[in-house]
């Protein structure tokens, strides 16, 4: 008779490392800490695996029974990591700055996560401007990365944005943009995952689920059909059927005769029409700012 394999499987927690080897049925806890990605050597047999904290890189080379901190970032307040299985030496680890959740650095280990060192630390890859200017962003919330599973220098980067480099994270190409830049297609903000599927890379954001056949160059959003909107407040005309809402993270829109437009971009808060003249229209915003339209938006 032949045992079945025990395949172990991670997640990682803010109260730390868990593993299972039973599909699940029972978690052990193996690392305690605050844990935000973790990944496995491409090499099944080598037993390694990678964990990140706000500022370190965990490795354990024995099937994640044990953990230890192999670098440390000064002034991260979030790491995620990549690994590719052209290379299985070549770990990258991606920094959000912890004064402003800007870009800290892209950070690079050629030895199988032993060390590691900092390949860039511009442009601000995790702002808003197309080119890569100004400072802040959102990497405490939206730090996305991802090593293409056919070149091992070729990296992706999501946050407000969607970056790619193909020399390792040395520079920086803008690959999509939230509001429309003069390069590279125009895709939600807010980027949460990057995954590979054969040469397709997958994007979860904020506004639902896109794919690239072409290293990034065009998205195709793939949500239609996907019930995924959260309303924070709706307002419901007293004249006709108008309806207006505010949703998280996907802005303030106005269902009327012609369908469903979009009114307003952000997180869409509290919104009203006006009980006396329906094309008067209040919505607001997160941080308290409210705008007054009269005209349907």
């Amino acid at each position: 008779y032949k045992l079945k394999e025990l395949i172990p499987e991670f997640v990682a927690t803010n109260s730390g490392i868990y593993k299972t080897t039973d599909a699940g049925t029972t978690w052990n806890l193996k690392q305690s800490g605050n844990f935000y990605d973790i990944e496995a050597n491409p090499n099944s047999v080598s037993n390694t695996f990678f964990a990140s904290t706000s500022s370190s890189v965990f490795r354990s080379i024995n099937a994640g029974e044990n953990w230890v901190a192999t670098y440390t970032i000064s002034g991260s307040n979030r790491v995620s990591i990549a690994v590719t299985p052209t290379d299985t030496n070549y770990v990258y680890a991606l920094s959000s700055n912890s004064s402003n959740n800007g870009f800290k650095g892209l950070y690079r280990s050629t030895n199988g996560g032993q060390n590691f060192s900092l390949r860039s630390s511009t442009p601000n890859i995790l702002g808003w401007d197309e080119a890569g200017g100004g400072t802040g962003g959102q990497g405490s919330y939206d730090l996305a990365l991802a090593a293409d599973p056919s070149s091992a220098n070729t990296i992706y980067v999501g946050g407000v944005n969607t970056w790619k480099s193909t020399n390792g994270g040395s520079t920086w190409t803008l690959k999509s943009h939230w509001s429309g830049a003069s390069v590279g297609d125009t895709v939600h903000a807010d980027k949460h995952v990057l995954e590979f599927q054969g040469s397709n890379l997958w994007e979860g954001n904020d506004g639902g689920v896109y794919i690239s056949s072409n290293g990034g160059n065009t998205w195709v959003s793939k949500t239609n059909g996907i019930v995924h909107s959260q309303m924070y407040r709706l307002g419901v005309s007293q004249s006709d059927g108008k309806v207006i809402t505010g949703l998280q993270d996907n802005g303030t829109k106005l269902l009327n005769t012609s369908g469903w437009t979009d009114i307003y971009g952000g997180d869409g808060m509290e919104c009203i029409i006006h009980e006396n003249n329906n094309r008067i229209n209040f919505r607001s915003i997160y941080l308290g700012e409210i705008y007054r339209t009269t005209n349907d938006g």
